[in-house]
């Protein structure tokens, strides 16, 4: 709802208040500034909260804190909904279990390449095995029991293509998905073009789009085997 945040038990007016977890509704005040937030602040929690042209936006600080704001897209982390609620052009909101509402918004058509098959349609996600080198298309990543003994994860995308403008990265025990930046483990590509800037635990820039055996393609750096 416009105007409207859910608040654990509680629902804040955003006229006069914001949302904080774990603590509920605070007042904005007279001297409240939306850009001194604290972690864990939700200003807004889909898009109807926020004015043309700006989404609601899950954020990232440098010590790993997250925060809900109004911005132009696309958000450093997720564009955050409520189910049901509203998301950007091309884009639908998916309970997926997203901190802060449970929700964000995922690209419209899903899909995701499986070895050299593609899933989609109403199996759009590749629970792939490592160990086996083979894959199947479920309809959710939930759907696919991570097991990292065989290697297997979810893979929710595998290149920017598949994610309506945001980066495909992942985690090693969670699979890829949609996401603007922040922590991953890793990043998928079809081309470089894919990749994003930088490697995040050396720093290091990537240079090109490395396939596997399988087709996957990976975002390297010169150091990369």
């Amino acid at each position: 709802m416009a105007g409207i945040v859910v608040c654990g038990e509680q629902t804040c007016d955003l006229a006069t208040s914001y949302c904080v977890a774990d603590s509920g509704c605070q007042p904005k005040g007279p001297d409240f500034d939306p850009q001194r937030v604290g972690p864990s602040s939700m200003l807004c929690d889909d898009a109807s909260d926020c004015e043309a042209g700006s989404v609601c936006c899950m954020q990232g600080g440098g010590g790993g804190e997250v925060f809900m704001e109004c911005s132009a897209p696309p958000c450093h982390l997720f564009e955050l909904c409520v189910p049901g609620g509203s998301c950007s052009a091309g884009r639908r909101c998916l309970k997926d279990g997203t901190y802060g509402t449970g929700a964000s918004c995922q690209p419209a058509s899903p899909g995701a390449p499986c070895g050299k098959d593609r899933c989609g349609g109403s199996r759009p996600v590749c629970c792939w095995e490592g160990s086996t080198g083979k894959g199947t298309c479920v309809g959710s990543h939930t759907d696919c029991s991570v097991d990292p003994d065989v290697g297997r994860s979810p893979y929710r995308c595998g290149s920017k293509a598949d994610c309506a403008g945001y980066f495909c990265l992942g985690q090693t025990f969670t699979g890829s998905r949609c996401v603007g930046g922040g922590l991953f483990d890793y990043a998928m590509c079809e081309t470089f073009a894919d990749c994003p800037e930088r490697e995040i635990t050396t720093w290091e820039p990537y240079t090109h789009c490395r396939k596997d055996a399988h087709g996957f393609g990976w975002c390297a750096t010169a150091s990369t085997p």
